[in-house]
């Protein structure tokens, strides 16, 4: 009897506290008490404030535009109290209207509990999961610290900023400077140091002794300079054999390369020349082109990146709408992307690209000049010289000038001045020009803001009372040619479309043509269809068209293969 008596005693007592928890949780879901609380949302050990939020049992309704101000996010409140802001995440609008009780998220709109939405003291409160939910973040309320933690918010302009800070002061460390050398070694130039022989034998099946041919080539260190020395051609036919020797010392400001023997006369209509070639050109130009201003747009106080392929080079901050931010530009292909950050979660994105190629513009303040003389190899003039001289005017502009000069086997001498141009006006648009006096004028112009879109535009026009004994009759006296392509934006820029047309005019008649292709990349390799159109017309003849449509296809059976 004792035993039963203390087992029910203990089965009432475990009855009596299950009922009081149970009780006491219905009391804690159904109270309904609100009171006035100052709570402080911490977003990062620097960022935090103190809002006025309204506790209503275990829940927190917290005014909305007060957070916002805290996560730095913009909002706009209307004259019927709708808060609006724009989510940091995905960049949809978000309002939330109180008087409605809905909140509409893009094109979704839908309600909300009474409870979860109310409007007290000219504000705005929204129930805090409901907040968080619309932000894409995590908060947990914390009543007894009377606080509000963010757990995860990487999309709010505090922490984006953060993290940007940290990744720049990652990439933008300063290298560690490499320790200068105690003595440089002078380069030595021997009198005559190694040789390298290459040859070639080729023996057809059919008369082996009538076509065979046959080549030889020598390079060798003689005199501190390079060697070389060509002889090729048939066996039992004629013969061609080339030697020269290049000398190059980089170091030297008024002479760097100086060619003896066969080569190429210097200016921008290089001809085979059998004499000598000097200049200040590099023999390997660095490929640095120097620093040049490049136009930004913004508002003041925007935080922007400047990524040059790919890798980060410099951060700014800049203090106007529009800046010019220097940037340090390579030769060849400078795809140059810039992101811009505001101060309220905004986010630019700016593409360029900026091709520079030495034959186009140098950089500014540098003189370079060539001279080359000697007789030409190939029999169409009895001599020929040189002079070029290209000069860097400004960060954007370069010039040429120079005289060419040629004679017969009369002993006749022609010479002529030419001059040449090229500017970047802005960075995506190249504008070249060129004049030979009593030869021709030729001019261009490209046009490529981004590797998805380009065109480009050349002419040029031909004298015919040319002196020089490159210009034959029935040469092509004008040419025009335009190129333009485009990679579309869809199925994720697997398509591009390009076209070329040509219009060339001779003394013998007028030839046209024009071609349209389109490629798309597909998972069984590349599609090229065409259309090609060309029309033939002579002086005394009518004009012939040709049409055709083609495919080209281009698959490979692996990926690996190339």
């Amino acid at each position: 009897m004792p035993r039963c008596a203390l087992a029910a005693c203990a089965i009432g007592v475990a009855v009596l506290i299950c009922g009081s928890t149970a009780a006491s949780q219905v009391v804690a879901r159904n109270d309904t008490t609100v009171e006035t609380a100052l709570l402080d949302v911490v977003l990062l050990p620097t960022q935090h404030g103190v809002v006025s939020a309204v506790r209503v049992g275990d829940r927190a309704l917290l005014p909305i535009v007060p957070v916002l101000d805290v996560f730095e996010v913009a909002s706009r409140t209307s004259a019927e109290g709708a808060v609006t802001f724009t989510r940091p995440t995905d960049g949809l609008d978000v309002r939330v209207d109180a008087r409605t009780h809905s909140v509409q998220v893009g094109r979704t709109r839908r309600e909300l509990d009474e409870r979860a939405l109310v409007s007290r003291g000219g504000h705005t409160l929204l129930d805090a999961a409901q907040l968080a939910t619309l932000l894409g973040i995590t908060m947990e309320v914390e009543w007894s610290g009377l606080r509000v933690r963010i757990t995860r918010g990487d999309s709010l302009p505090p922490v984006q900023r953060a993290q940007r800070a940290s990744r720049w002061a990652r990439l933008l460390r300063p290298p560690v400077p490499e320790q200068a050398p105690v003595a440089y070694r002078p380069l030595d130039r021997p009198l005559v140091d190694g040789a390298m022989v290459d040859y070639t034998l080729s023996v057809p099946t059919q008369a082996p002794r009538r076509d065979a041919a046959f080549s030889t080539s020598l390079g060798a260190d003689v005199l501190g300079g390079s060697l070389e020395a060509f002889v090729g051609g048939a066996i039992d036919g004629p013969r061609n054999a080339t030697g020269s020797w290049l000398g190059v010392w980089r170091s030297n400001r008024w002479l760097t390369q100086l060619r003896l023997g066969d080569g190429l006369t210097s200016g921008p209509h290089p001809r085979a020349v059998r004499g000598f070639t000097a200049g200040n050109s590099p023999f390997l130009r660095p490929l640095e082109y120097g620093t040049l201003p490049m136009s930004v747009r913004g508002d003041s106080a925007w935080e922007v990146e400047s990524y040059v392929n790919g890798q980060l080079v410099r951060v700014d901050t800049l203090r106007g709408r529009e800046a010019s931010l220097p940037l340090l530009a390579r030769y060849g292909s400078n795809v140059i992307d810039r992101i811009a950050y505001g101060p309220f979660g905004e986010v630019r994105r700016t593409e360029q690209l900026l091709s520079l190629t030495p034959a186009d513009v140098l950089p500014s303040g540098t003189v370079e000049y060539g001279f080359s003389a000697g007789e030409c190899p190939t029999g169409a003039c009895s001599a020929t010289a040189n002079f070029d001289l290209r000069a860097g005017l400004a960060p954007r502009f370069s010039a040429r000038a120079g005289m060419e000069a040629e004679s017969d086997s009369s002993r006749r001498v022609v010479a002529a001045p030419y001059v040449g141009a090229t500017l970047l006006a802005p960075a995506a648009v190249t504008v070249s020009g060129a004049v030979l006096a009593r030869g021709d004028v030729s001019g261009a112009l490209r046009w490529q803001p981004t590797l998805d879109h380009g065109a480009a535009i050349e002419q040029s026009h031909q004298w015919h009372d040319v002196p020089f004994s490159d210009v034959i009759r029935g040469r092509v006296t004008d040419r025009t040619s335009a190129s333009a392509f485009a990679r579309l934006p869809w199925w994720d820029h697997a398509m591009q479309v390009a076209s070329t047309w040509r219009d060339d005019r001779a003394a013998t008649g007028r030839t046209q043509d024009a071609r349209v292709s389109l490629g798309m990349r597909t998972p069984f390799g590349q599609l090229y269809p065409f259309g090609e159109l060309q029309r033939v017309g002579g002086i005394t003849s009518d004009d012939v068209q040709h049409r055709a449509l083609g495919l080209s296809v281009y698959s490979l059976p692996s990926r690996r293969l190339g």
